[in-house]
């Protein structure tokens, strides 16, 4: 049997390389990895003090084989909050985001449901986000309850909106094309939580956009507050939030259409509904990872890009121009 390399362990530096893709991938696959989900709090707790040991240089922790050790990170890094060092809610950390998703689908898409449910469920869809947003949030962020209330009620108002406003062209679409029916009213959830989605996002952070985020060079040295790095964080996250609806909104209409023509769905109109829930969950699992791979999440610039105060500044040690900085995108 073949010996399985492992990487030296860190207590700062990523276990994949961040500035490729798949490094990028295996981080963002260990993160959200729903098997964490059964860590129990004494599993949690030995993780932590596992690490706390290997910071402190005790010799048994130290000589700890590095596979759990990054284990323990792994752990550590998807189950608690990095601020508090508290675990945050088992079903509002990261890990739990792609299997609570098949409830929220199936409430969306229920056959016969009327514009009454789709408002219910796109009110629970927004209401879990912002639980998760409020759960993981920096604890040096200024985002007051009021703020939070704001971020809350924009996204709710946003996603009915768009439901009520796309049931409605969706109506005088379906008289044109008739045989397209099922697909059309597929898009009207996923366009909706699209849209709630990234007012939300900009709502809940646009703190970033007005008071900017620190940027700092290779070794950390912080040079102040960015606007424009704040800018192109949160236009990233945006991105990454169409991107992973994207197979939700091309894959299935398209598998769909196909399986709907097989004598088997013809004979068997009851499996239509698991068939499609089934293919629009697996889409979205296929989409969140990649789509959150695609931008580093600890994020690098161009001094050129950013504002006047930040070029030609000098590294405080070695006195090198800083022509790169670096800062935390964000998820």
């Amino acid at each position: 049997m073949a010996n399985v390399i492992v990487e030296p362990f860190s207590l700062t530096e990523d276990r994949y390389d961040q500035s490729e893709f798949t490094g990028r991938l295996k981080r963002i696959s260990s993160l959200f990895n729903p098997l964490y989900l059964f860590a129990s709090a004494e599993e949690i707790a030995e993780a932590q003090q596992l690490l706390a040991d290997y910071g402190a240089g005790k010799e048994s922790a130290l000589n700890t084989n590095p596979s759990e050790l990054w284990d323990a990170r792994s752990l550590i890094d998807a189950r608690v909050h990095p601020d508090t060092g508290k675990p945050v809610p088992r079903f509002l950390c990261f890990a739990a985001y792609a299997p609570l998703q098949p409830p929220i689908i199936m409430g969306l898409m229920w056959p016969g449901a009327g514009m009454a449910s789709a408002l219910f469920w796109q009110w629970w869809n927004q209401s879990y986000n912002v639980a998760v947003n409020y759960a993981n949030r920096n604890e040096a962020s200024t985002l007051t309850d009021s703020e939070l209330a704001l971020a809350y009620g924009a996204g709710v108002t946003t996603a009915m909106g768009a439901t009520l406003g796309f049931a409605k062209l969706t109506e005088r679409m379906v008289k044109k094309f008739p045989a397209a029916s099922g697909t059309l009213k597929m898009f009207i959830p996923f366009i909706s939580i699209v849209a709630a989605g990234t007012v939300t996002l900009v709502v809940v952070r646009r703190g970033e956009l007005t008071n900017g985020v620190a940027v700092s060079d290779s070794d950390g040295n912080v040079y102040g507050n960015s606007k424009k790095a704040g800018m192109v964080g949160i236009s990233q996250c945006a991105i990454a939030r169409v991107l992973w609806n994207i197979p939700v909104l091309i894959l299935p209409p398209l598998f769909l259409a196909r399986v709907r023509r097989t004598a088997f769905l013809r004979n068997n109109p009851k499996m239509d509904f698991p068939i499609l829930t089934a293919t629009v969950t697996g889409a979205i699992v296929l989409g969140i990872y990649p789509a959150q791979a695609v931008f580093a999440q600890r994020a690098s610039i161009d001094a050129k890009s950013l504002e006047p105060e930040f070029q030609n500044r000098r590294h405080p040690t070695t006195n090198e121009l800083v022509q790169t900085y670096w800062f935390n995108k964000g998820l």
